[in-house]
């Protein structure tokens, strides 16, 4: 329709009203590739986007249940859960690496449990305790309020950053599409030192661990064991474990594994090892 310039005058004169619409909150991740590159390989693109789904989960999960320090297996989430934090993909910018994801599922109803009143769930909720996990992973004195495997799955980024990646940084997006925080969250190496030194704060003190590298070919989560497979060795070696490393042996099935700990060997035959630690060895 076209308007006369006195149409014009008084549609520029109208104020605004009405309100926002309300769309899905977001969280972008930005891959930062060594040296100015311009590509990735599929393998860190697809790592990304797991652990990025990971910490989502975790979020979804403390927003939910309430802050456990000791959750670590995400295999345990509701399928409502699971629904709330699954992360929709859109299309890629030409020639970006920033990976535009949404929250797009409806809000979920907690019934009310033995601390927490009943209270409605969402997904802005989640994106807020997304901003909060990396806020507080990297300290000493705030990173007992979060889950052993979040701080795990924030630690994982560092084999990307070893591969391909300079930084990673993400930026998160309220139901309106306004940005959380002005800077976005940055994940580089002085930030992962900060998390390692946090995640090994967690875990038992030894006054002297052996390492076994192998394949986990049995894997208990209810009984906290496991059987490893060792070079050189016909008999496969049993395992013990506690929650502090279930993640990365469960990312570790059908791969090398290097597992630190308590190991009882009989002369030269390895018959156990009490697990401290777990690293999934690169096969690039």
């Amino acid at each position: 329709m076209n308007r006369s310039a006195e149409d014009q005058r008084i549609f520029g004169e109208t104020p605004s009203i009405g309100s926002l619409v309300e769309i899905s909150p977001r969280i972008n991740a930005r891959l930062l590739p060594f040296g100015g590159s311009h590509k990735l390989s599929a393998k860190t693109l697809s790592d990304t986007l797991e652990r990025m789904q990971q910490v989502v989960q975790y979020a979804g999960y403390d927003v939910y249940h309430g802050v456990n320090p000791d959750f670590a297996d995400l295999r345990s989430l509701s399928s409502e859960v699971v629904n709330l934090t699954k992360l929709t993909i859109e299309p890629f910018d030409e020639g970006s690496f920033v990976i535009p994801a949404r929250l797009e599922t409806r809000p979920l109803q907690r019934e009310a449990g033995d601390e927490q009143p009943a209270h409605e769930v969402g997904a802005e909720d989640v994106v807020r305790r997304f901003d909060e996990i990396f806020a507080l992973v990297g300290q000493q004195s705030t990173a007992t309020q979060v889950s052993i495997g979040a701080i795990q799955t924030v630690e994982s980024l560092g084999r990307l950053l070893r591969r391909e990646v300079e930084a990673i940084e993400f930026t998160t997006f309220d139901s309106l599409g306004i940005r959380r925080k002005p800077n976005p969250i940055r994940i580089d190496e002085a930030f992962l030192g900060r998390v390692s030194k946090v995640k090994a704060s967690r875990q038992p003190t030894r006054a002297k661990l052996d390492t076994l590298e192998g394949r986990v070919t049995a894997l208990d989560i209810s009984e906290g064991k496991l059987q490893l497979t060792v070079d050189g060795q016909s008999r496969r070696v049993k395992g013990t474990f506690a929650m502090l490393v279930l993640q990365p042996l469960l990312e570790s099935l059908g791969r090398r594994v290097k597992l630190e700990g308590h190991v009882e060997r009989s002369g030269r035959t390895i018959q156990s090892i009490q697990i401290l630690s777990a690293e999934v060895v690169s096969e690039d």
